[in-house]
Order: C-alpha cells, then sequence, then structure tokens
C-alpha cells in the first residue's frame, strides 16, 4: 500500500471513529463528492472537505519537512521549504463542463529542483500576495506525483503555502537578470524588468501556419528609457488588464531587435505581475519633448501639459472586427471587414475627442481605444452596456462632469484634420493627481 494510500484509509478511519457513519457510507460520500466536482478534486481532497462537513478535525500537518530530494511518487502530507525559482503564466482550463485555473512553478531548495502546480484559489492567493521569483515558500500538505516522468508537487484540499521573509542562502537563486529598461540588448532571455505602463494597445488576433492566435502590445517605462512589450496568446488576458501608470515586474521575457529598437517578447515562460511588494517609481522616460500648444508642428510626436477644456460631439464609438479589429462598414443589415470579410458581431472601439488648453492656446485632441478608456475611466465593455442604455449624448454630458477642467500629462502625435488645421492622436494620458 502507498504512502498516499495509507493517507486517505487513515482519514477515512478517523471520519468512521468520530461520525456515526460507516466506511461504506463515507467512501460513497467521498466519490460523490469526486463527481460533483468533475475529476478536478483528489481522494484527499474529497476526504477533507466531507470531514470539515461532519466536525471532524484530520489533522494533516505532518510536523516535518521533507528535501526534494527525499520526495517520493505517491507521497502525501508532506511539507516542504523552498525558494521560488520561476513562476509561469496561470492557465484556464474546462474539464466536464467545470472551468479551473492553474499555475505552474519551479521551486527548488539546496537538494534540487521540482514543478509545483496550484489550482484554483491557491492561484488568486499567489497573485494576492505578490509572489516573486526568489521568494521563499512554506509548503504544507502536498502530494507527489509525477508528469512526463518528473516528479511534481501539488497542494491537497486544505494544504496552504506560507510567504516565508526569512532568508536562506543555502538555497539556489533565480538564474534572472533584473534590468533597465536601457540595458535591453537583443538576445536576452529570462529577464525581469520593473517598469510604469505608458501605454496600452488594442489586442490582435493572427493565423500562423493554420493556427490561430492573438497578441497585445504596450510601452513599459522606467526613469531610463522607453520600450515596446508584446503579449502572446495566454498572457494576453492578463496584459489586458494594464491599464497606464500601472507598475508591473515582468517575468520571464526574451528581448528581439524591432522596428523602433530592442522589444521585450511575452512569451509562454513570462508572467505579468502588477504593483510588486516593495517597488516605486515616481519620475519616468516619456519619449517626447514637452511643448506648449501654440508651438506644435505637424508630424511630431511631443508631450503637453494642459487642463481639458471641452468634450467634443461625437458617437463615442466605432464598429471594429473581432479577429484584426480593422474598422467594419455596414452594408445592409450586415457588416463586411476589409481583410477577414463578413463579420457577424462586430466590437465597437472608443474614440472620445477633446479640447486641450494651455496658457498658449487650445487645439482638439482624439483619443482612441485603450486611450479613450483611460480618459473616461471606464471600459469598452461598460461603454457598450451604457451606449445602448443611455445614448452618446448623455454619456458625453456625464464624461464632462468627471475630466473637464481636469490637468493632464499628454503624449500625442500632431496630424492634420479633415478641415486642414492641426490636431492631435493621444498616445497616452496621466492625470495630476
Amino acid at each position: 500500500m502507498s504512502p498516499s494510500t495509507q493517507s486517505i484509509e487513515s482519514a477515512v478511519g478517523k471520519i468512521v471513529e468520530a461520525s456515526s457513519k460507516s466506511r461504506e457510507e463515507v467512501q460513497r460520500m467521498i466519490d460523490e463528492k469526486k463527481s460533483r466536482f468533475s475529476g478536478l478534486l483528489t481522494e484527499s481532497g474529497a476526504a477533507f472537505m466531507i470531514a470539515k462537513e461532519l466536525g471532524v478535525n484530520l489533522d494533516f500537518d505532518s510536523g516535518t519537512e521533507t528535501k526534494v530530494a527525499g520526495l517520493k511518487e505517491g507521497t502525501d502530507n508532506v511539507d516542504v521549504l523552498a525558494r521560488v525559482m520561476h513562476v509561469f503564466s496561470p492557465k484556464s482550463f474546462e474539464k466536464n463542463g467545470k472551468k479551473g485555473l492553474l499555475c505552474n512553478l519551479l521551486v527548488a531548495d539546496d537538494s534540487g529542483e521540482v514543478r509545483l502546480t496550484l489550482w484554483h484559489h491557491d492561484v488568486a492567493k499567489l497573485w494576492e500576495q505578490k509572489v516573486e521569483r526568489g521568494d521563499i515558500l512554506l509548503l504544507k500538505n502536498c502530494s507527489v506525483s509525477t508528469y512526463n516522468e518528473k516528479k511534481q508537487l501539488s497542494l491537497n484540499y486544505g494544504g496552504q503555502f506560507i510567504l516565508n521573509k526569512k532568508k536562506n542562502a543555502a538555497f539556489p537563486e533565480p538564474n534572472t537578470a533584473v534590468l533597465k529598461v536601457k540595458e535591453l540588448k537583443a538576445g536576452i532571455d529570462n529577464a525581469d524588468v520593473f517598469g510604469k505602463i505608458a501605454r496600452v494597445f488594442d489586442e490582435r488576433s493572427f493565423e500562423r501556419e493554420g493556427r490561430n492566435g492573438k497578441l497585445l502590445s504596450f510601452e513599459l517605462a522606467d526613469e531610463t528609457a522607453v520600450a515596446r512589450c508584446t503579449a502572446w496568446n495566454d498572457l494576453v488576458e492578463e496584459a489586458k488588464k494594464l491599464r497606464q501608470g500601472m507598475l508591473v515586474k515582468i517575468e520571464g521575457a526574451y528581448t528581439k531587435d524591432g522596428l523602433r529598437g530592442v522589444e521585450l517578447q511575452l512569451g509562454w515562460q513570462a508572467r505579468i505581475l502588477q504593483n510588486p511588494r516593495g517597488f516605486e517609481l515616481d519620475t519616468v522616460v516619456s519619449g517626447a519633448e514637452r511643448k506648449e500648444i501654440a508651438k506644435l508642428e505637424e508630424g511630431e510626436t511631443i508631450e503637453v501639459k494642459a487642463k481639458i477644456k471641452e468634450i467634443l460631439p461625437g458617437k463615442l464609438h466605432y464598429l471594429v472586427c473581432p479577429n484584426c479589429s480593422k474598422k467594419v462598414e455596414q452594408i445592409g443589415e450586415g457588416y463586411v471587414c476589409e481583410q477577414c470579410g463578413e463579420v457577424e458581431e462586430p466590437n465597437i472601439n472608443l474614440i472620445v475627442a477633446v479640447e486641450l488648453q494651455d496658457k498658449s492656446g487650445s487645439m482638439r485632441c482624439v483619443f482612441f481605444g485603450k486611450q479613450a478608456e483611460t480618459l473616461i475611466e471606464k471600459s469598452r465593455e461598460e461603454m457598450k452596456k451604457e451606449l445602448e442604455e443611455k445614448g452618446p449624448d448623455a454619456l458625453i454630458e456625464e464624461i464632462k462632469e468627471k475630466v473637464v477642467g481636469r490637468e493632464a500629462t499628454v503624449e500625442a502625435r500632431v496630424k492634420k484634420g479633415l478641415g486642414g488645421e492641426k490636431e492631435l492622436v493621444a498616445r497616452s494620458i496621466q492625470f495630476k493627481q
């Protein structure tokens, strides 16, 4: 009988002893609980839940810590103290109609390295506690299994991880480079970078070699420089949560040459950590010269410090293709994308025009997509619902109450408007605090 089987038998025995249930009844309750959770719950996890419902204390605390090198397949109820070497991006999945969430980590002590898999609420806790590479975790009540002939750890139901603030010089350190943006060069693997989100672009879909994918780009700035970053596929959902001005740590990215310099690429090994512990950044490089409105020239990318004088009339949105994000044309009752063809249900992209004013003059400035969301402090999804309920005119009045008169720093490109006059197309906006 394996150690794991012995642990489950012991749990069943304790439940039988402390309750009026027979062994057969307890086993049936465990099987029913596993079935209800569509195979996402282990035998020991189901036993723990049944014990909790019946008021039985199983006391899973082993009281001793096992070295990574001493982990054996099938072992249950083990505690491990280890350093986090790498955190992969979390993944959503669906099994038997039930949705779940998992996140893999590599952890190590002075005897070896092992993969740790966290599930569901433990993934949320990992993000809430902002666990990052180099942290030491006490893993309590783990089970040991194998995947692709390699051992891996999982927390049992009732298990937990505890962030250990004590340093342990005996444990290996992550093999990573923590860099300033200006230090980025093409060909770097596994780079960590701290910075502030300067700009977020819209999500894009693509097809390559018969497979569909998606990406989302954003700009990251610190006190030394600004770099373009691109999140791919599974990381796009995390990148969509980013907002201008947000502090982040990017872990596990690689670099390559782009059209405008070195870019950070966030593939399957990377992750985005919002508001990391102990990190502050007051001043960042904007990448644009600050100028007065009266001195702006067509074709420049500049930064202006101005007040929002007025919200200009408009529909606040236009229709775009859900696949390529390009504008769609309505023909009769249908919609057509020039690139993708017929579109069943288009998305909306926000567009808000304002008048900016500084001491030298005023100028029209147009905010698209993510920049519009930052300006009005509402998401595209929220605006889509409110446009259907209230219409653009009523929403413009609400936006006026919120933003007119506020001072902001706006990075924008100067272009010729439809009437021949100069206007601005916003790249980013930062309100004065």
